[in-house]
C-alpha cells in the first residue's frame, strides 16, 4: 500500500447498534463531531523485581527485573457534539426514527439514549413502549377512584388542588407519578369525595410496558392528603379510617406505541411540535429506566481520512460514562461525551465497509443495516443554540430568586466500571460494565448584585441556613433561552430540570466584576427514586433529515 496520512479534518464518526439476529439490521447513526476527539486503550502489567543481599565479598547482587502484560485496560473515548435538536418535516425523509412528521428529535440522541438506559431491537418492529405521558397509562384516561369515608359532615367543604403521588411500579418502566384531583360530592352530612386520577404532566415517567402496574400505598395517600391539606391551610385532618384501599393502575395496552424501525429509546417521550406550542411539543428524555446493573452498549466507529482506504478503529461493547453540558457565554452550546469500551480493533475502509448502511436512498436500507444521517449536516444552519440567550430559574421553599447567568455546566455521570478476569498465562480482556451510583452535578456563575432576591440574597440564605442539613430547590436551565409559548422554551434550546437540587454555599470570584459561582447536586425525591433529572429539547425543522446516505 502506497503511503497515506491521515487528518483529523476528514475524519467522522459513527455509532452503531448492532444486529443480534439474522432477522436484524444494523442501525447506525453518523454523529457530526468537533475537533479534539480521542480513543486509546492501555495495558495493565506487572513488575517482577530483585532485590538483595551482597552473594560474595565483591558485593554481587542481582538487580534484575521482568514485566507481564496482565490485561487490557478498558478502552477510553471521548468526543465533542454541539447539541443540535430538529423537527422532522414529513414522514417521506424523516429519518424513520419514528415514521411520524414533526417528531422532535435531536443529532446526539442516540448518545443521550445510551447515557440513561438501552436501545432496544425486536428484528425491525418496537411494540409495547409508552409513546406520550398523556397517553399513560389507563384503560380510560380518566379513573374515577372511590374511597371510604374521604368526606363526612367534619371534612366537607374543601376541593383540593392536585395531589402529587410517587408511584411504586410493577414492570419495566418508572418515574411516573401520578396526579389526584379531590371534589366533594352529595351533601351534608352525606358528602363523600371523589379522587379523579391523570398522570402528572412534569413527571411522565418512561419505558413503560403494557401491563405493568402503578401503585400507591393507602399510608401514602393519606401522608399526601394531610400534606396538602396544610399547606392549602385547611384545618383537616385526615385518618387512615378514612382512606380504606390503595390505589393500582394498569397500562393499557392499546396506549402503546408501535414504531417500525427496530429501534426505541427507553427514557425518551417523544415530542410532535405541531405547532400548538404546549409540553408535548418537547422530546422528554427521563432517568426512570437507568436504575439497573448494565447499560445499553453501541460499537463506535472513527472513520480516519477521505479516500476509499480509509484507517478505521472499531470500539466493541462501547458505553457512555458521562455527558457534561457547558454553556459557556461566548459559545455555541456543546456537550462532551466520555466512556469506555471493551476493545479497539484496526480495520481498513477497503476491507469492510461494517460501520457504514451504504444507504442511497432515504427510507430504504441495505445488507448492512440503516445509516441516519439527520439535522446535521451543513444546510443544518438554523439548530444551533447560542449559549448567550440561557436562562436559570432557582426555586426555593419560599423564594424564587432572579439571576442572570454568566456561564456554568452541568454534568450526568454513570460512574462505571469494568471487570476484567485476572487468569495467569493470558493477556486478560474487559467481559464488560457494571454501574455505580448516578450523580448529576453542575455549577452556576453570575455577578454579585444586590437586586432583591439576587445572588447576593441566595448567598446570604445560603450561608445562614445553617438549621438545614440537606437544602432544596427546584432548578431549571433553559440552554437557548425561554419563551411565552406554553412550551415554555425557545426553538431551538434545550430545557435541564432538576426538580431537587442541593446549593453548596456559593464562592466569591475576585475579577473586574466580582462574580459567584455555585455548584449544584441533583437528588432524587428519596433515595431509592431516579427522578434526579429530566432533559427536554425542542428544534426547527431540518434541513437535512434523511435516512441514508
Amino acid at each position: 500500500m502506497a503511503e497515506q496520512l491521515y487528518f483529523s479534518r476528514d475524519s467522522k464518526v459513527y455509532v452503531r447498534i448492532p444486529a443480534t439476529s439474522g432477522s436484524e439490521t444494523n442501525q447506525t447513526w453518523e454523529i457530526p463531531v468537533l475537533d479534539g476527539f480521542s480513543f486509546s486503550q492501555a495495558t495493565n502489567t506487572s513488575e517482577v523485581t530483585l532485590n538483595e543481599m551482597a552473594s560474595d565479598n565483591a558485593g554481587t547482587s542481582k538487580r534484575g527485573r521482568k514485566m507481564f502484560n496482565d490485561s487490557l485496560a478498558p478502552a477510553d473515548w471521548s468526543f465533542q457534539t454541539y447539541l443540535r435538536p430538529y423537527r422532522v418535516s414529513s414522514v417521506s425523509n424523516s429519518g424513520r426514527m419514528t415514521g411520524v412528521a414533526n417528531d422532535v428529535h435531536a443529532v446526539e440522541e442516540i448518545l443521550w439514549a445510551l447515557l440513561v438506559g438501552q436501545v432496544n431491537r425486536t428484528g425491525g418492529t418496537v411494540t409495547g413502549r409508552i409513546k406520550q405521558a398523556s397517553d399513560l397509562p389507563f384503560t380510560s384516561p380518566v379513573v374515577p377512584v372511590n374511597l371510604q369515608n374521604i368526606a363526612d359532615g367534619d371534612r366537607d367543604d374543601t376541593t383540593l388542588s392536585a395531589v402529587i403521588l410517587t408511584t411504586v411500579t410493577d414492570g419495566n418502566g418508572g418515574g411516573a407519578k401520578l396526579s389526584l384531583t379531590y371534589t366533594v360530592t352529595g351533601t351534608s352530612p352525606n358528602k363523600t369525595g371523589v379522587f379523579t386520577v391523570t398522570i402528572d404532566d412534569t413527571n411522565r415517567g418512561s419505558g413503560y410496558d403494557a401491563g405493568d402496574k402503578l401503585f400507591v400505598s393507602k399510608e401514602a395517600i393519606l401522608q399526601a392528603m394531610n400534606a396538602k391539606y396544610a399547606a392549602d391551610n385547611v384545618s383537616k385532618v385526615l385518618t387512615q379510617a378514612d382512606i380504606s384501599q390503595d390505589l393500582e393502575v394498569t397500562i393499557d395496552a392499546g396506549k402503546t406505541e408501535s414504531a417500525t424501525t427496530g429501534v426505541s429509546f427507553d427514557g425518551f417521550t417523544r415530542g410532535n411540535n405541531d405547532g400548538s406550542s404546549t409540553d408535548a411539543d418537547l422530546t422528554s428524555i427521563g432517568f426512570g429506566t437507568s436504575n439497573k446493573t448494565t447499560l445499553g452498549t453501541a460499537e463506535i466507529f472513527f472513520d480516519m481520512g477521505a479516500s476509499s482506504d480509509n484507517q478505521v478503529y472499531k470500539l466493541s461493547g462501547c458505553v457512555v460514562n458521562e455527558a457534561s453540558v457547558d454553556f459557556d457565554i461566548d459559545g455555541i452550546a456543546t456537550v462532551t461525551w466520555t466512556g469506555n469500551a471493551n476493545t479497539v480493533e484496526s480495520i481498513t475502509d477497503s476491507a469492510t465497509t461494517d460501520h457504514k448502511a451504504n444507504n442511497n436512498t432515504a427510507g430504504t436500507t441495505s445488507s448492512n443495516g440503516v445509516l441516519y444521517v439527520m439535522g446535521g449536516q451543513a444546510a443544518d444552519t438554523s439548530n444551533f443554540i447560542r449559549n448567550k440567550l440561557s436562562r436559570i430559574q432557582v426555586v426555593g421553599t419560599s423564594t424564587t430568586y432572579d439571576l442572570v447567568l454568566t456561564g456554568g455546566a452541568i454534568t450526568f455521570a454513570n460512574n462505571v466500571t469494568y471487570l476484567t478476569p485476572e487468569t495467569l498465562g493470558v493477556v486478560n480482556s474487559p467481559i464488560g460494565h457494571i454501574t455505580g451510583a448516578r450523580n448529576i452535578s453542575g455549577n452556576f456563575t453570575c455577578y454579585l448584585n444586590q437586586k432583591s432576591n439576587s445572588s447576593a440574597d441566595l448567598f446570604k440564605d445560603l450561608i445562614t441556613g445553617t438549621g438545614t442539613v440537606t437544602n432544596e430547590f427546584a432548578i431549571t436551565i433553559s440552554v437557548g433561552g425561554t419563551s411565552a409559548a406554553a412550551s415554555g422554551l425557545n426553538t431551538p434550546g434545550y430545557k435541564f430540570t432538576i426538580p431537587k437540587a442541593h446549593l453548596e454555599v456559593p464562592t466569591h470570584s475576585i475579577e473586574d466584576v466580582i462574580s459567584i459561582d455555585t455548584n449544584f447536586h441533583g437528588l432524587p425525591s428519596s433515595i431509592l427514586e431516579d427522578d434526579e433529572a429530566t432533559i427536554a429539547f425542542l428544534g426547527p425543522v431540518a434541513a437535512v433529515d434523511s435516512r441514508g446516505s
